[in-house]
């Protein structure tokens, strides 16, 4: 009867010294920051009479991390469309942080009104390697005190 309780006993024995060290263990949420998020703002300001827009995102990426950001502006202006793309460099923080990127208009300059905005955060540190993105309409508006012509 012996033989039959000895895999028992070994089994709850490894069982329970399992269980005992498993709280001791970090769990994974606690040792990974949250994934990098990109968000575009409702507005940006047009600059140089247009010749560009100044599109604020708000981004959280894990500090420390260098990161890229790339944002792409296009608006319709009659038959034709205005486009535009700028790009930085930036260390994050941890937390949420404001970056304005500069985009410069090709095709035809950039007017009062709705405009379509795309934003991508590359990111690639020791928990994450990729990208995140965003994309909505925005609302391009004149600086305060500044003659925009349309």
């Amino acid at each position: 009867m012996t033989r039959r309780w000895a895999p028992i006993a070994i089994a709850i024995t490894l069982g329970a010294a399992l269980a005992a060290t498993l709280p001791t263990l970090p769990a994974v949420s606690q040792e990974s920051p949250p994934p990098p998020v990109v968000e575009i703002q409702d507005t940006a300001t047009l600059a140089a009479r247009g010749a560009a827009v100044l599109v604020t995102v708000t981004v959280t990426c894990p500090a420390g991390e260098e990161a890229y950001l790339q944002v792409g502006v296009s608006q319709r202006r009659g038959s034709r469309a205005a486009n535009g793309f700028g790009s930085t460099e930036f260390v994050c923080t941890g937390e949420p942080q404001t970056v304005t990127v500069p985009v410069l208009a090709s095709n035809a300059t950039f007017k009062k009104g709705v405009a379509f905005a795309t934003a991508e955060l590359f990111v690639c540190g020791r928990f994450f390697c990729g990208s995140v993105s965003d994309a909505e309409e925005i609302t391009l508006v004149q600086a305060n005190g500044a003659a925009v012509a349309a």
